[in-house]
This record gives C-alpha cells, sequence and structure tokens, in this order.
C-alpha cells in the first residue's frame, strides 16, 4: 500500500492512468519508428513530403513527452512513498 500527501500542482503522478495511456502510445510510436526508418533508408529513393510532417509531428510527439518525463513523480518502492520533490 502506498501512501500519498495531496497532490501538487504541475506534477503528473506515475499512477495515473492518462500518464499509463500516453506511455503505451509512446511505445507504439516508438516501434512504428523502430520500423519505417530503416525500412525508408534503405528502400525509399525520393523523400515524400507526408512523410517528412509524419516524422516531424512524431518528433513533436516525443518532444512532449520529455517534458512529460521531466514533470512526472517517482516512485519509492522501498519506502513505499511517491516522490513529489523538484530537485
Amino acid at each position: 500500500m502506498m501512501t500519498t500527501k495531496t497532490r501538487k500542482n504541475c506534477l503528473i503522478y506515475s499512477n495515473d492512468k492518462k500518464k499509463i495511456y500516453w506511455d503505451i502510445l509512446i511505445v507504439v510510436l516508438l516501434i512504428f519508428v523502430c520500423i519505417v526508418i530503416p525500412y525508408r533508408v534503405t528502400f525509399i529513393e525520393n523523400e515524400v513530403l507526408v512523410w517528412w510532417w509524419m516524422f516531424v509531428i512524431l518528433d513533436c510527439f516525443f518532444l512532449v513527452d520529455m517534458v512529460i518525463t521531466f514533470l512526472t513523480t517517482i516512485t519509492d518502492k522501498h519506502k513505499m512513498i511517491e516522490i513529489t520533490d523538484r530537485k
């Protein structure tokens, strides 16, 4: 059982349902990138504008994920608490 204090503003709690869905989305996007980029580098000669825009959008998702990661709390499994300090 984990104990939590009152929730702080501008923090994303690691056990939040929206955060878990976001992590799943990021994993799916990473798998997509890991499959598509080697294929494109190997077999595609002409760059299509649609692909370029798609990867710009994917990069934006990954940038937002970096910001979300900095705002996410950490769970200390030994002490059974959620660390919310911003150090």
